[in-house]
């Protein structure tokens, strides 16, 4: 499972903006038992946030959600979507706090079963870099069903998140 930094936001955002957020992250963990055991787990994770803002307050959004996790275990990687909405707050200043809401889904490599991510949850503020670029920093939490492609095993994530944004097109 891996939290992934997602859409990020500028001042206010009119009717017609689009943003792209692409993120990347990178795991590793080294774990030992008392009894002498021990594994080690490296995830990379990647996506590609897409919004579209409906109004300077609602903007829906889409991803593409890239994953690849391996260990002690063997290894996997897993593909989705997720899709949503998110709330902008308005804001007379740079920094603009929003809300996310999402849901989607990994396909799992080897015939293992999907996982459905529901909720994927955020909240943010950020910060307009020049006009066309924003950085923000966050909170987010996600609940994994079928988590790693294992039936009837779940999972939850919470993270901190900083992330980037462009606006390719701006709208009215």
């Amino acid at each position: 499972m891996a939290m992934i930094a997602t859409q990020v936001h500028a001042a206010p955002l009119g009717k017609g903006t689009v943003e792209l957020s692409p993120a990347a992250s990178f795991t590793h963990s080294s774990n030992s038992s008392s009894g002498g055991g021990g594994f080690s787990v490296t995830q990379i994770a990647a996506a590609l946030g897409i919004g579209y803002c409906c109004s300077d307050k609602l903007e829906i959004l889409g991803g593409f959600l890239l994953n690849h996790i391996s260990g002690d275990f063997g290894d996997g990687t897993s593909g989705g979507l997720s899709a949503g909405v998110g709330l902008n707050f308005a804001s007379e200043s740079n920094v603009v706090p929003y809300l996310r809401g999402q849901v989607g889904f990994l396909a799992n490599s080897g015939g293992a079963d999907p996982s459905l991510i529901i909720p994927i949850l955020e909240g943010a503020v950020g910060g307009l870099v020049g006009t066309g670029a924003s950085v923000n920093f966050g909170a987010a939490y996600q609940h994994q069903t079928n988590a790693l492609g294992i039936t009837d095993v779940s999972g939850n994530v919470v993270g901190v998140q900083v992330g980037v944004s462009v606006f390719p097109k701006a709208g009215s």
